[in-house]
């Protein structure tokens, strides 16, 4: 019992900051982080594929089906440049009914920003953290959120941030991210998505995407028997390859859309560098923030 004490106030990643979390977080091998997450969980897990992984392509553990739809926001987000899941554990002072505690933390997420700083997020529903498993109300559920703002800006020189439904789904942008996801996921590509790519960049902007269609040399996918000839191809009308190579490059940061209107053909398309802005600050102009009472 006395060796268990004893390895209670050492954890892995304790105390570090600057580089040297963001390399423990990012770069290592994922900890016994994991481990302690999973035991806090009744719920069925789940599995996010991100190309800003540890490793590029990776699959993200999520212990809540809220923490996979705030990941469409994440992997969509040009300013989240690598996310990991139960990035690590800590040791913080939790306020309880009987005073101060120390309690450990790991967070759902880690999400490193394209200027460095590293973000640790929590996602729950808004009636999950103020009741518990029992339906009795957590009394403490703030001054805890604002003990872990303080603790990880303090110990880790990050920003911790709890969101809820206010922060995932708001619409039309949630599932806009939904879309752009489906689209930005390269598993397969027609050889023909670069020159579409190619002539988009090439196009005077803004436009839109109906517009783009009619100035891209290639604009649809066809499809034919192997024994017909090629005159007889029919069209894919299920798949519009310009929007998806546009909406890649949204996603890579290239182009500029308007997200708060529901994605069609007459949504309109911006070059990054024409703007001199950027739309990478979709997930931090309201973070950290505590749940709205």
């Amino acid at each position: 019992m006395a060796r268990k004490k004893q390895n209670d106030g050492v954890l892995p990643g304790a105390s570090l900051k600057g580089r040297a979390l963001a390399k423990f977080v990012f770069d290592g091998s994922q900890g016994p982080a994991i481990d302690t997450a999973m035991k806090d969980t009744t719920d069925k897990i789940g599995w996010f594929p991100t190309y800003k992984g540890r490793r590029h392509v990776e699959l993200l553990r999520t212990r809540r089906p809220i923490v996979q739809d705030f990941l469409y926001l994440a992997e969509t987000d040009t300013d989240i440049v690598r996310i990991v899941d139960f990035p690590l554990e800590t040791r913080f002072q939790a306020p309880t009914s009987r005073g101060l505690r120390a309690r450990t933390h790991v967070a759902d997420l880690a999400l490193e920003h394209r200027d460095g700083s590293i973000t640790f997020v929590d996602v729950e529903k808004y009636w999950h953290t103020r009741t518990t498993k029992a339906g009795k109300p957590r009394h403490h559920w703030q001054d805890r959120h604002d003990a872990l703002v303080e603790h990880y800006g303090s110990a880790h020189g990050a920003k911790y941030c709890l969101h809820n439904e206010t922060k995932v789904y708001p619409q039309p942008l949630f599932d806009n991210a939904k879309l752009m996801c489906e689209h930005g996921r390269r598993q397969y590509m027609h050889p023909n998505y670069e020159v579409i790519r190619s002539d988009i960049r090439r196009a005077s902007l803004p436009a839109t995407v109906h517009q783009l269609m009619e100035r891209c040399s290639f604009n649809a996918q066809t499809w034919r028997y192997e024994d017909e000839p090629q005159e007889v191809e029919r069209e894919i009308r299920e798949i519009n390859p310009v929007f998806s190579v546009a909406m890649q490059m949204v996603v890579d940061g290239e182009l500029i859309v308007d997200e708060s209107r529901r994605f069609s053909l007459e949504t309109v398309l911006y070059a990054t560098t024409s703007l001199g802005v950027s739309r990478a600050y979709r997930l931090i102009t309201t973070s950290p923030i505590p749940f709205a009472a």
